[in-house]
């Protein structure tokens, strides 16, 4: 399964956002220089979290963006559902409309327990469990992973070494 570009490019913004001091504005022009991406991209991002109370905004020279709620409240099923739409692993879970072969799909219930595993799993991670460990990796590492999508920052997330035994 695989997310979009703007999940994930969404999910570092809200961690960059709440690694900074509690309330701190920050232009959307220093996060795109600090993450690599573009400021119309981010602006993309911020016309969905912003709507959905996961973001403010402030005008004038101290004016930016910055977390309209604790890092603790922000889970991830919320940013999740609001960056990517619906996140059901097939389309058959997702809405009202219901497959013609519902009631004798072979494959059905798998779908639904990965589902639901899914969504427990969004629900109860945090943002504050990613700035958590951000921290904690800085603290042992000295730095974080900057690719936030390759494979260094999985493993260094995971604690688990990267194939071949390399350092993460």
């Amino acid at each position: 399964m695989r997310y979009s570009t703007r999940t994930r490019y969404g999910l570092r913004f809200l961690i960059n956002l709440a690694g900074r001091p509690a309330g701190a504005c920050v232009q959307l022009a220093e996060i795109a220089r600090e993450e690599g991406v573009s400021v119309k991209y981010l602006e993309q991002i911020v016309r969905v979290l912003r709507p959905a109370g996961i973001l403010r905004s402030a005008r004038g020279a101290k004016g930016g963006y910055a977390l309209a709620k604790s890092p603790d409240a922000i889970r991830m099923d919320e940013v999740f559902e609001r960056l990517e739409g619906h996140i059901s692993p097939v389309e058959c879970l997702h809405g009202a409309k219901s497959c013609e072969r519902e009631g004798v799909c072979p494959t059905r219930w798998f779908w639904r327990e990965l589902d639901d595993h899914m969504r427990m799993f969004l629900k109860g991670m945090t943002l504050a469990r990613f700035v958590e460990r951000e921290r904690a990796l800085k603290t042992e590492k000295g730095t974080f992973p900057v690719d936030m999508d390759g494979p260094a920052c999985f493993h260094a997330l995971h604690r688990t070494p990267p194939e071949g035994g390399g350092n993460a």
